[in-house]
Formats: C-alpha cells, structure tokens, sequence
C-alpha cells in the first residue's frame, strides 16, 4: 500500500543533532503539514525477559496544538490499524519505523493542549496472524521462512541482520547461510490438536527459544541476534533479496570513561547497581510433544491420484485417491466432521490412500498399540433410504519384508496379525476392519468408526524392525436398501474426516539438570521445544532443510566440541546467571542511537574478582529531545563456562549421560553343534546401559522361507548371546550376518562392523 507524507517536523535536540520526525498517511498526495510542535519524542525497546525472543519496539509522540490545530490533527486520533507510517531519523539515520495503533492515543481536552501519538515496529502486534508455512499439519518449515513470514506481515520491507555463529556439525552449506536457514522444524510441534494451531508470535517465539536467538528492530533493519554471540567481534550475515551474504560487525559497546561517541555519562545521581542470586540450579523441560496423529487431515482440492497403492509409491503423508473416484472436494464443519474430504464411487473397492510411519516401542515393557479412528457421512436423507450403514478400512504395509500383506484382526483371539499372502481388497474379506451401524435404530447421518490392535506380533513377523510404514486404505460406506436385490449401495458422495491414528508411546526422559555454583540456592526451570527425539512418532524434530535427518550436535564459537543444542543453551544461561547478578539501572546522556544488547561497561562497577562488569542492554526508553535514555541492563560473563548436566527420570534418579556410547568392538560368531545356535559376543562399552545385537536373515512363517532384513535377537546389558537359529527354520547353508550396537538414554551408538558365519 502507498503512503504519503502528511505531518513532518524537524527540530535540533539537546546535542544539537537534527531529528526529523515524518509522519505518513495511507493514499495521501496532498500538502504538507510541516510546522508540528513536538514536545516529547521518546522509542521504547520492549525487552520482556531471557524466555521471550521477539522484542517489540514502539515510538511516542507528543504533538502541542491549538484548537485549530486539534481540527485537523483529529485524524490520526480515529485512525484505523497502520493507516500511518512514522519514521523518525536521528543525524541522518532512520532509528524507527512504525505504524500508527489504535488503542494508546489520546487527547487534552483543551483550548490549547497535547495530543499523544503511539506507533509501533508490529512485532509484537502479530498474535491475530497465523502463518501460511503452518498450516500443512504433516509438513515442515525451515526456520528462515517461517521468521521471514514474520517480517513480510509487518509490511516493513526491510533487510534481516544475523549475529550467530551456530551450526549443526553435518551441515555443508557456505558460512554465510546460518541455522535459519539450514534447519527447519516439523509443523505438528506448533499444533494443539488436529486443527488449531500456534499464531505467528507464538510460533516464531517458540522455534527461536531454543537457540537463545532474539528478534528486534534496529535503525532501519531487522536483527536476529543470539546472545552467546553478542559479544563477538566477527562477521554477520545479511540476508536480502540477493540471498545471504556476509557483511561486517554490528557490534556496539559505550563506556564510562571512553571518548567520542562511545562514551556516556549518568543523569544526576540516577544510576543504581542492583544484587541477586546467581543460578545453583537449571532445570530444561524439554516438551516430548507426542503426534495427536500419524494419519493428518491435510487434504487438498489438488489431490494427486494413483492407480494402486502399491508398495513404496506413496509419498509419506500425503492423501491419494483412486483414480475410479470423482467429484472430489474438501471442506469442514459438516454433521459434525470437523474437516473432511468428499469423494463419489460407484464401486465398493476403491478409495482413498494415506502412508504413514510409526516407530515401535522397542524401550518400553508396554507393547505397541495402534488406534484407528475417523468419522464418516454421506449426501441426503439417508436415514430415510437405507436401513444398514457399513463403514471399512483396510491396512496394508508399505515395504519391508512383508510389503503388501494386509493387517487382519483374528476373530478369535483379538489380535492383529499379517496375512499369509498378499490379498487383492474386497469388501467381504476378512482382512476388512468394518462397522456397521442399524439406522432404523439410531437415524444419524455420521458414523464413528475405531479400532485398537496390538502390533507385537506384526513387529515380531517384520523381525523387530525400529519402524514400519504402513498404507491406510479407506474405502466408501456400503449401506443395505429396502430394495430387494441391492443389498451393497455403495454411497455416490461419501464424506470421510478427523482422523487420529495413535501409538501408546510412553513418556520421554525429557528433564535435565545443570549445577553450576554451590554457594547459589536459586532454581530456573525452563520450558523448551523443537528438540531432536530420535522417535518419529514425536513432533519435536529440528530437521535438516534437504533431508529428512534429526540434527544432533551443534557448534559455535563459544561451543566449539559437538554438543546437544540444550547443552549450549545451558551454557549461555549460565554466563548470565553464574555468579552474583550485577542490574544497572539508570538514566545515561549519549548522542547516539544504542541497540538492545548494546555492551555498557563502567570502570568503577566491578565484580567479586575486581574486574570490570560488562552489562548487556535489554529494555530502554529512548528521550530523543532530551538525548537521554532511561536503561536497564544485566552482566554477562564472556568466558567459558563448563556445567554438569544429567538427565533424570519421574523419580529424580539419573538414568544417564547424554552422549551416545561408541561402536561395540570384537563381535566373533561360532557355531555350537550341541545346541544348534550360534554364539555371539563382542568386547563391553564404557557409557553404554545395553547392546542389541541383530542377526538377518530371519525365518519369516507366513513366506516359510528366510527374508534378507535385520532382526533384532537380542538386548539386554550382557556382552554374549546365544541365537538359537535353528528354532526358527532349517539354516543349512545358510549365512548368517551379525552386528551389534551400544545403547544408554540418548538412544544407540553405531553399529559395530558386520561379521557372518556359514552354517554348516
């Protein structure tokens, strides 16, 4: 949208510096007012605290008018939401932009008097805005995209600015492009059910957290800054509309006892060093934030369609329908589905398609369990026109060794098993997981369907496999008619939603504990998100941009050895917050413009070794008339800090460190006749609670016949194991490969080399 200058004002301030203030209106081509009196021009920068990394900046006008003046100025009083743009300029440099709200404006009621003005940068205005990078329930965004997205809803078109020097350890791309745009998050994380999900501060807030990564605005430019780098000297990076480049330092320190422009002096006796409590304790609640569902509601007009939903041709959660079907359409809010796809079929055998994956509870003594549900409906009076309702589902595996086999629930046990062939769909087979509903008892136009099975002897059939993809095949409700001789109508326009296709997953080890100082008693415990669980069937994935790869060890200037992202994170809240906590607080006089984590020293502040504090700037107002800036800053410490970190369970004992263990070493393999197995065993790793030892091929019962995959035969804390192969099939001339792997809290180690052995 186009603005035009209507209101300006330019006047000299206490150093004699010019300051121009230029007020815009929205579709205005007209005259100038030039001659505006302002009486206090004041930027505030809203630092809210360590936990909060968008900081918003807001800018007050106080304009002197006459009762004529008041006529004409009325305008903005009754604006609407960024009908004005304000910049103001300080020297010849922009040091705000913002738009003109609503809600803080006000008026004397005077012959002669004030009128108060309220801009703001919008950072902070946002939480009605719902990013478009979300909304993809099943997909991912790269961190960039979703900040960039950010920005552009300011409707400020202005460059971003990064100090970091943080990268994952496997990433390849030039020191120019940083962790925005190397890493990318999984959308689930910033859902709270199904549909609803984070606004655009909430989100943005919540991915930046992690990284101790602040957002604000700084002269005319957005910063990106994190605080473990603040104190650095090297190079930042710019991205653009050219891509991302590396440009020079924007570092900014005042002192004291300095000269020039970087020195400060305080406002009478207003300075104030206040005392607290350094940190004894950091408790990290890192959010395990299970999928509400495997299968999402992603569905699109654009629904891409397939032939067959044969094996390893879906994209994983992605939606498919037949190509039989026709008349397709999405929507929500119908008889109570709350977002649904609707399809027409003439025929009982085709449908919708959906791959997913899940990941087994292999750590846990519960087995997995799989819950299926969804909603389904159909066009018209169908309660009047039918008198049975059957809805079905079928589910296939999508690759591995069974793929294609179908899942069926045994009529007489319960349990969900494997077929033991690969079955064509047919909707009176028994490999159908159908409901039926009698209409002339219950006349409802929606129908719920569920089911819950037990996969532990699909895992076992599979050969323990870590995870397993799956295909769910939705087919149309079938009904019965009044008519004799039409016993299967099947639905012309069916409509099918809310899906939830759940795992027990059982809780994470997701609280760890730092102790830095035994002389402190204080105690922080923080919430943090978007971290890399080696479980897919959690939501909390910091992910490579280009690949779908769980990121594990960072590094950074101040964090050069390999460590978990938390581990840095604790870190630099311990060089905050590791020793007594000096706050400056006061009013200072400088003829220049300071940015938020701006570095203030004064020679006669110093700490308990007589050193000179180093504080770090976070909220301030900004008295341009005046030249002085009302402050509050903290010190932080610029050195190398080392904490002990472990992770403790529900009962506050510690289940171990955070560092994988290494490849286990020495496996031999030998054949013992007498008991007709094979003896394996390898050399102990330190660091390690366990070892699993794999073993393919395995005897599959539903092919009778060995499948190459690895299957797990072993886990446990023993560095031996004897397989008993013979009790799964004949192993004559078989040969057998083996490999083993360490395990403790993080999850496994690698693998050791692989060994074979020939039966004979």
């Amino acid at each position: 949208m186009a603005y035009g200058l209507r209101y300006q004002s330019d006047f000299y301030n206490y150093f004699g510096t010019l300051v121009s203030v230029k007020i815009y209106k929205q579709d205005y081509s007209d005259s100038v007012e030039d001659d505006l009196r302002l009486s206090e021009v004041t930027i505030e920068s809203n630092y809210q605290d360590d936990n909060t990394p968008i900081i918003g900046k807001g800018a007050k006008i106080v304009i002197e008018a006459n009762e004529y003046e008041m006529g004409f100025l009325n305008e903005m009083l009754i604006s609407y939401e960024r009908q004005f743009l304000c910049t103001i300029t300080y020297g010849g440099q922009i040091v705000f932009r913002g738009f003109s709200i609503c809600d803080l404006n006000e008026r004397q009621l005077l012959p002669y008097g004030k009128i108060t003005m309220q801009f703001t940068d919008y950072l902070k205005r946002l939480e009605d805005k719902y990013p478009n990078s979300l909304s993809d329930i099943a997909g991912k965004s790269i961190v960039y995209a979703l900040v960039n997205e950010m920005l552009g809803l300011t409707d400020m078109d202005l460059p971003l600015y990064v100090n970091s020097t943080l990268f994952e350890d496997s990433m390849t791309k030039a020191v120019t492009d940083t962790f925005l745009a190397q890493t990318c998050v999984q959308n689930a994380q910033f859902y709270e059910n199904s549909y609803d999900f984070n606004n655009i501060f909430e989100a943005v807030n919540k991915a930046l957290h992690p990284f101790s990564a602040y957002l604000y605005s700084y002269n005319d430019m957005w910063v990106l800054e994190r605080q473990e780098d603040i104190t650095r000297v090297g190079n930042w990076v710019q991205y653009d509309t050219g891509g991302a480049t590396e440009i020079g330092s924007l570092r900014q320190s005042i002192y004291k006892q300095g000269s020039g422009e970087e020195s400060f002096e305080y406002v009478d006796c207003s300075q104030v060093v206040e005392y607290d409590s350094g940190l004894h304790t950091l408790i990290l609640e890192l959010h395990d934030k299970i999928l509400d569902t495997l299968v999402f509601n992603n569905f699109t007009t654009e629904i891409e369609t397939v032939d067959s939903a044969t094996s390893g041709l879906l994209t994983k959660n992605v939606w498919y329908a037949d190509t039989a079907l026709t008349n397709i359409d999405v929507g929500t809010n119908r008889r109570g589905i709350e977002q649904w796809i609707r399809f027409s079929s003439a025929s009982a055998t085709t449908g919708l398609y959906y791959s997913f994956e899940l990941q087994f509870n292999a750590e846990s003594d519960e087995t997995t369990e799989l819950t299926v549900s969804y909603k389904m409906s159909g066009d018209g009076l169908l309660f009047m026109l039918r008198k049975e309702v059957s809805i079905q589902f079928y589910l296939r595996l999508d690759g591995g060794p069974q793929a294609d086999h179908y899942i069926y629930e045994d009529q007489e046990t319960g349990e969900w098993k494997i077929t033991d062939s690969v079955m064509p769909v047919d909707p009176f087979d028994a490999v159908v997981f159908k409901t039926v509903y009698d209409c002339t008892e219950k006349r409802t136009t929606t129908w719920d369907i569920s089911f819950t099975g037990d996969l532990y002897d699909i895992w076992e059939d599979l050969g323990f496999p870590t995870t397993q993809k799956f295909i769910l095949i939705v087919l149309p409700g079938l009904s019965n008619a009044f008519t004799v001789g039409d016993p299967t109508t099947v639905f012309t326009n069916t409509y099918v939603g809310d899906f939830q296709v759940t795992v027990n997953e059982t809780a994470l080890d997701n609280k760890i504990e730092y102790q830095l100082n035994q002389n402190f008693v204080k105690t922080d415990e923080i919430e943090l998100h978007l971290f890399d669980w080696d479980n897919i069937n959690y939501s909390n994935g910091l992910l490579l941009s280009d690949e779908e790869t769980l990121t594990s060890m960072w590094t950074s200037e101040n964090s050069p050895d390999a460590c978990p992202l938390y581990e840095i994170f604790a870190k630099t809240k311990f060089r905050k917050y590791g020793r007594t906590i000096h706050r400056l607080k006061g009013t200072i006089l400088i003829d220049k413009p300071l940015k938020p984590f701006c570095m203030i020293s004064d020679d006669t502040i110093l700490n308990e070794s007589g050193s000179v504090i180093t504080f770090l700037l976070n909220g301030f107002t900004w008295d341009l008339n005046k030249g002085i800036y009302d402050i509050e800053a903290e010190e932080y410490i610029d050195e190398d800090v080392t904490v002990v970190g472990a992770s403790y369970d529900s009962n506050g004992s510690p289940v171990g460190e955070w560092d994988p263990p290494a490849a286990p070493t020495g496996l031999t393999l030998s054949q013992v006749l007498f008991r007709r197995a094979v003896y394996a065993t390898w050399n102990t790793v330190g660091n390690a609670q366990g070892y699993r030892l794999y073993r393919k091929p395995f005897y599959s019962t539903l092919s009778s016949s060995w499948v190459d995959t690895y299957k797990l035969v072993y886990s446990g804390t023993a560095n031996t194991f004897l397989d008993m192969v013979t009790f799964e099939g004949d192993p004559t001339g078989q040969t057998f490969t083996y490999k083993v792997c360490a395990y403790n809290a993080v999850g496994n180690g690698n693998d050791s080399t692989e060994e074979t052995l020939i039966w004979s």
